[in-house]
């Protein structure tokens, strides 16, 4: 199947924008009466939903809005909302993030409507099975793209936790309110295994079965099923081997998919998408590496090569010197031509290791978790490692997110990984020094109500049954 990834440039809010869903399809959206008669029309539909996922919107804000980045030298105002951590219930970023999902949960809703409607009499075996695909695909988008709005939305992962609307239908003229997080979990989890049991193995430009195993083993994570993350992760750990050096450069460069289970495919019809993560595109940044996270590299570790553009002015940066001028990003070097221009990889078998390694730790099991973790920097060191010696819980999860801040970095990780740690570390985001001053703060305090982003206002406006999150007036 070609895949379509037409991005949009402007989607409407989910009730707001759905109110009467017949007049205002977004332009690559048809409704499933009608229009989606053949499995052909459904193949098409579900990549207009897979075009609609953008997962680049949390990429940036989380790197923004931690502390991975600092204003760059061709800074004009870009992002500046995001890294003054200014966010309120009108700012664009909020916006953009809560339509964006919703599009693809809206989208993926017409793809499962449109099967559930065909009439499948007269459809050959081949057609049947693609059909059975594209469900499956359907399902574990809408899977996805719920999970990600409970990150940023949802003030915690608890049952009783205020979550997001839950929408496994087409909204038209509904006005749900929010449903708990147990209920979008238990919607979730349904949708998964309903996938599971419909997909077959596929590239990984498609959601496939390891997808929905890492998507599960991260799940159990975040609400603190350890057991079960770490069966999850250890199932991919045992089909997936860790990059070797010269593995992991090629793979940000789009020339290796050793350790990739899923990644977002970008095509050069998407290279204005690739260029906005923090260029410019004519050698300037809008953003470049905070010194907090440049501080913490070592020029041994690979991760050092494919994070950090040393080679600048015609020379090399020293990692010793006081300090470097310029701190450029190369996590994204482009291809086809297109600065910038990459696919995005969302889940990889390192993040397995990582997911192991803080089940393991939570659980108390601290020398296994030292172990898993020792595995995963002998491989980007590509030599054998010290492994760590930890004492306690909480010196484990310190030590494990300054791994996931290395592994993970620009990749949409850093925000969710400090809010929901900052019950244990006490800590949450505190930049460098040199990061900071005047009016980008140098801390967020962990009991902070911005950890949690506001339901726009403009959803608000129109959806007498949404509630703000706390903290956010409405008024």
């Amino acid at each position: 199947m070609k895949k379509l990834f037409i991005y949009i440039a402007s989607v409407s809010l989910l009730f707001a924008g759905c109110r009467d869903a017949t007049d205002i399809l977004p332009v690559d959206s048809v409704a499933a009466e009608g229009a989606l008669t053949t499995p052909e029309d459904i193949d098409l539909a579900l990549s207009g939903a897979y075009a609609a996922y953008n997962p680049q919107l949390i990429i940036q804000f989380s790197s923004r809005f931690a502390d991975d980045l600092r204003f760059g030298n061709a800074n004009g105002g870009q992002g500046t909302v995001e890294h003054n951590q200014t966010i309120n219930a009108g700012s664009g970023v909020v916006n953009n993030i809560y339509s964006s999902y919703y599009a693809v949960i809206n989208r993926a809703n017409r793809v499962l409507e449109a099967i559930s409607v065909i009439d499948s009499s007269d459809l050959t075996p081949e057609q049947l099975d693609r059909l059975s695909q594209i469900e499956g695909q359907a399902l574990a988008l809408r899977a996805l793209a719920h999970f990600d709005l409970l990150t940023v939305f949802a003030p915690g992962f608890a049952d009783n936790d205020l979550g997001v609307p839950y929408i496994d239908f087409v909204v038209i003229l509904e006005l749900p309110g929010r449903d708990s997080v147990g209920d979008v979990f238990a919607g979730i989890l349904s949708d998964l295994d309903a996938a599971d049991a419909l997909l077959e193995d596929s590239v990984n430009i498609f959601l496939n079965k390891d997808f929905i195993k890492a998507l599960k083993a991260r799940i159990a994570l975040y609400r603190g099923d350890y057991t079960q993350a770490i069966g999850m992760a250890d199932q991919l750990i045992a089909t997936y081997p860790l990059a070797t050096p010269e593995q992991y450069i090629a793979m940000y460069a789009d020339a290796d998919n050793t350790e990739v289970i899923f990644k977002a495919s970008r095509t050069v019809a998407d290279a204005r998408a690739g260029g906005l993560f923090y260029f410019t595109g004519t050698g300037g940044a809008f953003f470049e590496m905070s010194f907090g996270l440049f501080d913490s590299l070592d020029p041994a570790d690979v991760r050092y090569d494919v994070l950090l553009d040393d080679d600048v002015d015609g020379g090399t940066i020293d990692p010793v010197s006081d300090p470097p001028e310029t701190l450029f990003i190369k996590k994204y070097p482009g291809r086809d031509g297109q600065f910038g221009l990459n696919d995005l990889k969302l889940y990889r078998v390192a993040e397995q290791y990582l997911i192991k390694a803080e089940a393991q730790a939570r659980l108390g099991q601290l020398a296994e978790a030292a172990l898993t973790i020792d595995a995963l920097r002998d491989a980007r060191f590509g030599s054998d490692q010290p492994a760590p010696n930890y004492s306690s819980v909480l010196e484990a999860i310190t030590d494990i997110l300054s791994e996931r801040r290395k592994e993970l970095a620009y990749e949409g990780h850093r925000f969710i990984d400090l809010r929901r740690t900052r019950d244990l570390t006490g800590l949450g985001i505190v930049r460098n020094d040199a990061d900071c001053g005047g009016p980008t703060p140098c801390e967020l305090l962990p009991s902070d109500f911005r950890f949690t982003l506001p339901i726009p206002q403009a959803e608000i406006d129109v959806n007498p049954n949404i509630e703000q999150n706390p903290g956010y007036d409405t008024n």
